[in-house]
């Protein structure tokens, strides 16, 4: 599940419960996926193999950043979205050569506030045990 990851999502893997991990890692995936797809007006295929592109990017550069980011408080939260939104939209920009502009940056900076603090919020709220 690695690759599906962001800056946050691997260390949601190694310190939540697999469950709650899995499910925000999905949630935060489509979230990015929506925003590509609203903000260059792409196809779901297309905006979902962007941001997969994305992720894959900003997770491998994330087992590094990981100590930094996850910082269960305000400022955690914005500089793990800030990061992620700097990583991306380089991505997106030099990877998949689209156009960037402060008002797109500050959209996936949203979209990657939005992924990573529900990514922070289930640390607090985990799934119960099924047994």
């Amino acid at each position: 599940m690695f690759l599906l990851c962001d800056v946050c999502w691997p260390a949601s893997l190694m310190y939540f419960d697999r469950s709650v991990a899995i499910l925000t890692i999905v949630i935060g995936f489509v979230i990015e996926a929506y925003f590509v797809r609203r903000i260059y007006t792409k196809n779901w295929r297309e905006s979902l193999l962007i941001a997969f592109y994305m992720n894959f990017c900003s997770a491998g550069l994330g087992l590094g950043i990981i100590p930094f980011t996850m910082m269960f408080d305000p400022i955690g939260l914005l500089s793990a979205s800030f990061i992620n939104t700097c990583i991306e939209t380089l991505v997106l920009q030099y990877g998949c050569s689209l156009p960037m502009s402060k008002k797109i940056f500050g959209w996936i900076f949203l979209a990657n506030f939005i992924s990573v603090g529900i990514s922070m919020l289930s640390y607090f709220f985990p799934l119960k045990d099924a047994r």
